[in-house]
């Protein structure tokens, strides 16, 4: 299969190398605001919509700009075309995009070019990438690259971070291989005392990152901000902290790809439930803890690995009550706190694990979707409802966090698969 992904490289430019990519870095985002700044008048003013700046005008005012790659310039022109078509499109559907911003002068960036070669034969010198106007710059990956995988090269996307690392990003064609499908279905739920709990009971451990080094960086902060602004020191303490940032984003993603690897490999059905992250943390107690599990960047990876892959992943409705339905009679619990970690089914008499109970009925619901080919049903929360309820407690045990939606659901008919 033939899917157009984006092959991350770490460079290793040369000093002049570091200047000419700090030069386009910066050209991209002057261009940027200087060409939304006359959208903006230009609309504010006039009420011009379709208005398209021209960004070869702006080397009048900036002779430098004769210097960078032209095609930076040129995506400039683009991300703001784009932008506006965004907030337009948001405003007749009342969609949450607002307007465009300016682009503020940060220690990172990016930039955009088209004028590679478009072969990786060309792109790809004895161990180096040829960027354009700056040359060949020497490059690491943390594995083997298959050259001979990569179909058409699209465009390069060179990256600086706040440590002062440079990154290329070559968006390409490449021919995945084929894995043989396992006929597997597993049904996820997420929460934070186990990030995911699998509906065959496997529970993936929630490694907490953040609090692991919450104390370092709460230091580094507190040094950085003694520091006398435009010094040396102010600088060497911000890439200190910096630096313990980027290591905290490293290992969450190296655990959430190495996770979604996984589960996507093994199984051909995927059944995730909907969570409203936005809502869930508005519970400030808890806000700091949801933060930590990056949800959204989780199932982004199943949504684009499933993709790749071949797999289906279903998404049910966030509202369906899978904590409170028992996974072998149907039966619907009328309330369940938060605390609540294991519970006795009134009708069947049977002691679930609140998550893999969970995890049991959203393969269920899903594979009810996937089998009838149909959206997911638009469940509605009652009226006065509470995101914790504590009227009936039936075992007592250690909290977590999951938005459950507190209403009354008729008897579902029991299938092999719910019992698990």
């Amino acid at each position: 299969m033939v899917v157009t992904k984006g092959i991350e490289l770490r460079l290793y430019p040369t000093k002049a190398q570091k200047v000419f990519f700090n030069k386009c870095i910066g050209s991209e985002r002057v261009a940027y605001n200087a060409m939304l700044n006359t959208k903006m008048v230009l609309y504010k003013d006039y009420g011009v919509k379709n208005f398209s700046p021209n960004w070869s005008s702006l080397k009048e005012f900036y002779p430098w700009m004769e210097e960078v790659d032209s095609r930076c310039l040129n995506y400039a022109k683009i991300e703001v075309e784009t932008a506006y078509k965004n907030w337009f499109r948001s405003l007749k559907k009342g969609g949450k995009v607002g307007h465009p911003k300016f682009k503020k002068k940060t220690h990172s960036g990016t930039y955009h070019s088209t004028s590679m070669p478009n072969t990786p034969d060309r792109l790809f010198r004895d161990g180096k990438i040829f960027i354009p106007k700056a040359g060949l710059v020497k490059f690491v990956q943390y594995k083997e690259l298959d050259l001979t995988r990569i179909n058409k090269i699209r465009y390069l996307t060179i990256k600086r971070t706040n440590t002062n690392k440079y990154f290329v990003s070559v968006c390409c064609d490449v021919e995945l291989p084929e894995y043989e499908h396992t006929g597997n279905c597993i049904g996820l739920d997420l929460g934070i005392k186990d990030l995911i709990v699998t509906s065959d009971g496997t529970k993936f451990e929630n490694k907490r990152f953040l609090k692991s080094c919450e104390k370092r960086i709460k230091n580094l902060q507190r040094i950085h901000s003694r520091k006398k602004k435009g010094s040396k020191n102010r600088e060497k303490a911000r890439l200190r902290l910096a630096t313990a940032y980027e290591k905290l984003g490293n290992r969450r993603k190296d655990y959430l790809h190495k996770l979604t690897t996984k589960i996507v490999l093994e199984n051909d059905v995927i059944c995730i439930e909907d969570l409203n992250v936005c809502g869930m943390v508005q519970n400030h107690t808890l806000a700091k803890s949801i933060a930590d599990c990056s949800f959204l960047m989780l199932r982004s990876m199943l949504a684009y690995k499933c993709e790749w892959y071949g797999r289906k992943l279903v998404v049910i409705d966030r509202w369906s009550p899978s904590s409170k339905k028992c996974s072998c009679c149907g039966y619907t619990m009328p309330s369940m706190g938060l605390a609540v970690r294991e519970w006795l089914c009134p009708s069947c008499h049977t002691v679930h694990d609140r998550d893999v109970n969970a995890a049991k009925n959203i393969l269920v619901e899903g594979l009810k979707i996937l089998d009838i080919g149909r959206e997911p049903p638009e469940y509605k929360p009652v009226e006065n409802s509470t995101m914790d309820d504590r009227a009936e407690t039936y075992l007592k045990s250690s909290g977590s966090v999951k938005q459950e939606a507190y209403m009354q659901m008729g008897k579902v008919i029991p299938t092999s698969l719910a019992c698990g």
